[in-house]
């Protein structure tokens, strides 16, 4: 599994934090009952916030790709996200 194209971006209100990306399934199997976990880091690298994302389409067969989207309340101490996806 290759995470991609992820972004960041504000809501209009500059409330919310939205990060997306994509999960591109490069094996030879399909694969199920994926999530994904988005850490909110601070300068230092420490994790001020975290939450998890179910990508659509669940499944994905080798050669696809699925997106995931998650929201944050937008702290100004967020400096940058790190993303893992996790396959069960």
């Amino acid at each position: 599994m290759v995470i991609t194209g992820i972004t960041n971006s504000e809501s209009a209100d500059r409330q919310i934090l939205f990060v997306e990306g994509r999960l591109r399934n490069e094996g030879t199997a399909a694969t199920q009952q994926l999530r994904v976990q988005v850490n909110a880091l601070d300068g230092s690298g420490q994790v001020l916030t975290s939450t998890t994302a179910l990508p659509v389409p669940q499944i994905i067969p080798p050669g696809g790709s699925a997106t995931f989207l998650v929201r944050f309340p937008n702290d100004p101490a967020i400096r940058r996200f790190h993303v893992e996806a996790e396959i069960r």
